[in-house]
């Protein structure tokens, strides 16, 4: 996709310039509103956009995880330019501050400058990106799914320790197990045998994973996801 602003703008540009960041500080001219919301509360993207300030929020759709997103990052732009959302649920997966935008607004200050459409095509590639790891890791064999899950898990939330990425205990085997698209006694099984290899450790009900898995694993999987938007291209 950045290549296709390639006589507009370079690489680096576009990787610099079109970032949540940067839109945020665009987007954040227009009227909003903080929210203080609570774990497990849900929110409607219903002319609405949010920007999520602290925390993290749970996309799923027909009881299917769709997205993770955590802090700096924008819930429910997609609508701008769809109206999908709407059989969409999004919970708040630990107490969160949010920004709520109106929608009508956000779109009239992007479109008031050249580089607005950009944005959105940008953040669309972004969104395609995500439902297409999610496709992929959904027909992965269960180990690697749960690899997948839990290297994503822990390289965009995880916290470092001394043994490894801890992945924050709002991640708990319910929503492991549905972002993996396992059964509880396969997450249970693969849990097991991932321990008994050393990938990963349990201590205390959470989750470990040793960092050199965390980058070579997620690394692995970044490229599938790369050769499979080629191929689809």
């Amino acid at each position: 996709m950045e290549n296709s602003f390639a006589y507009l703008y370079d690489t680096t540009v576009v990787q610099e310039t079109f970032d949540n960041q940067n839109l945020f500080d665009i987007i954040s001219c227009t009227e909003h509103k903080t929210l203080n919301l609570k774990r497990r509360q849900q929110i409607h993207v219903e002319k609405k956009i949010y920007y999520i300030l602290k925390g993290k929020v749970m996309t799923s759709r027909n009881g299917v995880i769709l997205a993770i997103d955590g802090e700096n990052n924008f819930i429910g732009l997609e609508s701008l330019f769809t109206e999908d959302l709407s059989r969409d649920t999004f919970f708040i997966l630990e107490n969160a501050v949010l920004l709520e935008f109106d929608t009508e607004e956000a779109l009239y200050n992007l479109l008031s400058l050249q580089e607005g459409c950009v944005h959105l095509i940008l953040q669309e590639k972004r969104r395609l990106e995500q439902l297409t790891r999610t496709y992929v890791c959904i027909h992965k064999k269960g180990k690697e799914k749960l690899q997948y899950a839990l290297s994503y898990l822990a390289k965009e939330f995880g916290v470092a320790t001394d043994k490894g990425i801890l992945i924050p205990k709002c991640f708990n085997k319910s929503i492991i197990s549905n972002f993996a698209n396992l059964t509880m006694n396969s997450l249970k099984r693969i849990l097991d045998t991932l321990e008994k290899e050393g990938w990963l450790e349990i201590e205390n009900n959470c989750l470990i994973i040793r960092e050199e898995h965390v980058d070579s694993y997620f690394n692995f999987f970044r490229t599938d996801v790369k050769h499979h938007l080629t191929r689809t291209n």
